[in-house]
């Protein structure tokens, strides 16, 4: 017998998956031998080739688990009863192999794991092999909090995907596992007077750990779940004459300390969520909660002490607030407040709290958010658009507006603090971040109005070459990111001038930091794409072309897009005799992004505008080549993983009706209409546009006339009503197809 009741289910292939653990309930009974088990320890696990007989391990008493051990994987004959494996039976089916869990505990069982280089170099899975493993032998040593702290700060600093799961899997099992013990330790006793004396007990390092985990967590409820276990902590804090008759799940001398809000208040500046309402309500809570440990501080100054990255995580979720224009003085007071402690403190140069260049650069972060919404309510205002409160340009001439211009004069002032703070020693570095935030400053500011930002982006970055501070490929992207939003005739000519000055520099000094990436290549892009698509399209080749020789560049999905839309504006505007070249470039670059994708090249995704964006063009130049192309982008945007909406038929047909007019195209155009009306109503996609794009289309005086709209049109939807399933997947009513839809209104024929 051995203390692991286990089915075997063959088959299976091995795979090391290492044993879990957890605790009986107080008054379980030994599945064996019928004794009471309490405080004893439950054991079921994983292993290659066997599974667990039931979710629900059963019980053993400690004698039991004491006297055998699980045995090294193997293969047992087919059963669907339990099965016992002990060191003493051996498997003949199967050779014994030494396996991950076997190396891991041989190497790890006998050394101390209070060491602080203790399994240092090893990962957190083999960490909670380690453990795991540790519980099987039954060594004399027990173990205690400081063995789960191993596992649990292992998976918070992994920053492997569902960490911390993980490691708030191991402190509830820490907690429940202490909880047992002291059942255990106060039988016999005064339920008013537990005996807290457990090496199990958790240590509000268990607890930082798991709050930590979840601060590097991306997932959406990450603020929620830290909050939870800081709010419990401080609840221990408070539960200090506990007398209930439940035991506590964790000591009354827990309680949180600086690392505890600290690492809350770093989740709360995450950012992780898109929504508006939900970064003002985190960047709000995090105020609340730097007011709390400030008032805690008088309190308990022993344990709880705000400190510099208290205040820069306030600052950075204030900064995350993107659309609020008080951003910028929330985030002077706290700066301000900084200043005041430093001033305030026995030895300034060693004080607590005090800014540092994070601080100062996220002030300076949060003017250059306020300048670019001030510069877009004024450029809004330059074009006679609506502005807050409904009003319009006419009507708010007495207001005044600014152009975002002051905002950033506010950043450079800050910077040109952080270069005094400098001189005199204060530790305050502008490097180049700080710079890279006024130059995405004037990025931000760049439009049609403010035509001058590019050349005072130019004046920071030739400075930053002054003072030896190394541009990257962010400070040249932003430079021409100000010449491709001001839309002028030379943005284009003067971003491939610095993409040029980019290639030069990294030739003649190695810095990888000045070569160019995608992103500089897609703000180049971006700036010939209103004038010159061929331009856009050889930038593209040549991005292509150095991702065959060297995977440093690579084309992504919006250089790809960039390219399209360049082309679809090109057939707006090139001649009659190059109709329809535009669609077909166009499709041409669509296609090797679809495969691409297919391939799973990174960063290569296909989007629903991308082929809605090639059918909505082909309306304006209709002849019979883009016609193919057309047909060609909706068989694909068909077999895409994207949604074909009811518009993209009707685009179609519209550009069908235009191409097929000519009295040659009689039996091609009826043949036409009726492949695409029967797809449309497979597809469930019939809408009312479509009736009246067939049956209210322009027609001509020979070929499509009245007469053949109407005879064709009665013909598919003369029976009323129509069937329900040809409109199944239409969900806004006002789209339904009406009996009004089929009656022609529109009777003037075309010009040839």
């Amino acid at each position: 017998m051995a203390g692991i009741i286990l089915t075997c289910k063959p088959g299976l292939r091995a795979c090391n998956r290492l044993l879990e653990s957890t605790v009986n309930s107080p008054m379980s009974r030994c599945h064996s031998c019928g004794t009471c088990t309490s405080g004893a320890c439950i054991l079921f696990g994983f292993f290659p080739c066997i599974t667990p007989l039931a979710a629900k391990p059963r019980s053993f008493c400690s004698e039991v688990i004491a006297c055998y051990r699980p045995q090294r994987p193997c293969m047992v004959g087919v059963r669907q009863r339990p099965v016992f494996l002990n060191n003493n039976k051996k498997c003949e089916n199967h050779r014994r192999q030494l396996s991950v869990f076997d190396k891991i505990s041989s190497t790890f069982v006998a050394v101390d794991w209070h060491n602080p280089s203790f399994m240092e170099g090893n990962s957190a899975d083999e960490k909670e092999i380690w453990l795991t493993s540790h519980m099987l032998e039954r060594t004399d040593k027990e173990l205690d909090s400081a063995a789960y702290l191993l596992v649990i700060d292992g998976w918070a600093r992994s920053g492997a995907t569902g960490a911390a799961q993980k490691a708030e899997k191991w402190l509830v099992d820490l907690e429940r596992r202490y909880r047992n013990t002291l059942c255990s330790e106060n039988e016999g006793t005064s339920p008013n007077f537990p005996v807290c004396s457990s090496k199990l007990e958790p240590t509000i390092d268990c607890y930082n750990s798991v709050i930590f985990a979840w601060a590097k967590s991306s997932e959406s409820i990450a603020t929620i779940r830290a909050e939870r276990w800081l709010s419990k902590v401080k609840q221990a804090m408070n539960d200090v004459d506990s007398t209930k008759e439940d035991m506590p799940t964790t000591s009354a001398r827990l309680g949180p300390n600086t690392n505890s809000y600290n690492f809350f208040l770093d989740c709360l500046s995450k950012g992780c969520s898109k929504a508006s309402s939900d970064l003002q309500s985190n960047a709000e809570k995090a105020e609340q909660t730097l007011g709390e440990m400030i008032k805690l501080q008088k309190v308990r100054g022993d344990r709880v002490n705000p400190n510099t990255d208290s205040f820069n995580y306030v600052l950075r979720a204030w900064t995350r607030c993107r659309n609020e224009v008080s951003i910028a003085d929330k985030v002077m007071d706290l700066l301000r407040e900084m200043e005041l402690c430093q001033r305030s403190s026995k030895n300034p140069e060693h004080a607590i709290i005090k800014p540092n260049t994070l601080s100062y650069s996220l002030a300076m972060d949060a003017w250059v958010v306020v300048a670019g919404i001030k510069a877009k309510q004024y450029l809004n205002m330059k074009k006679g658009h609506v502005f807050a409160r409904g009003k319009s340009a006419s009507e708010s001439k007495g207001h005044t507006f600014s152009n975002g211009y002051d905002e950033i004069s506010k950043a450079e002032a800050i910077l040109e603090y952080m270069e005094a703070l400098q001189e005199a020693g204060a530790g305050v570095i502008p490097d180049t971040v700080s710079h890279n935030i006024i130059l995405g400053g004037y990025a931000r500011i760049s439009n049609e109005v403010n035509t001058d930002a590019p050349f005072r982006a130019e004046r920071v970055l030739r400075r930053m070459k002054e003072l030896q501070i190394s541009p990257d490929q962010v400070s040249y992207r932003h430079v021409i990111r100000c010449w491709s939003n001001i839309k002028r005739h030379n943005s284009g000519e003067r971003g491939e001038w610095w993409l040029k000055q980019m290639w030069q520099e990294f030739n003649d000094t190695g810095n990888e930091n000045t070569r160019p990436d995608v992103g500089v290549y897609n703000a180049v892009m971006s700036g010939y794409a209103d004038s010159d698509a061929v331009k856009v399209d050889s930038l593209l080749t040549e991005m292509a072309n150095i991702e065959r020789m060297d995977h440093w560049i690579r084309p992504n999905s919006e250089s790809y897009s960039l390219a399209m839309r360049s082309w679809l504006k090109h057939e707006k505007q090139c001649s009659c005799d190059a109709a329809g070249e535009g669609i077909s470039n166009a499709l041409k670059r669509l296609q090797e992004l679809v495969e691409r994708e297919r391939n799973g090249v990174p960063g290569s995704s296909t989007s629903r505008e991308m082929f809605s964006g090639i059918l909505k063009a082909g309306r304006v130049v209709a002849n019979e080549t883009t016609l193919d192309a057309m047909l060609v982008t909706y068989e694909e945007f068909k077999a895409s993983r994207h949604a074909v909406g009811s518009e993209a038929c009707t685009w179609l047909l519209q550009t069908g009706l235009r191409a097929l007019s000519a009295p040659k195209y009689n039996s091609k155009r009826t043949k036409f209409i009726r492949i695409l009306t029967r797809d449309c109503c497979d597809q469930g996609l019939l809408s009312n546009s479509y009736v009246e794009a067939l049956a209210n289309s322009p027609i001509w005086i020979e070929g499509w006339t009245t007469e053949a709209s109407e005879r064709i049109t009665g013909d598919l939807f003369g029976n009323w009503p129509l069937p329900l399933s040809w409109s199944r997947n239409i969900l806004k009513k006002s789209l339904l197809p009406q009996e009004i839809n089929v009656k022609r209104t529109y009777f003037r024929p075309e010009n040839d």
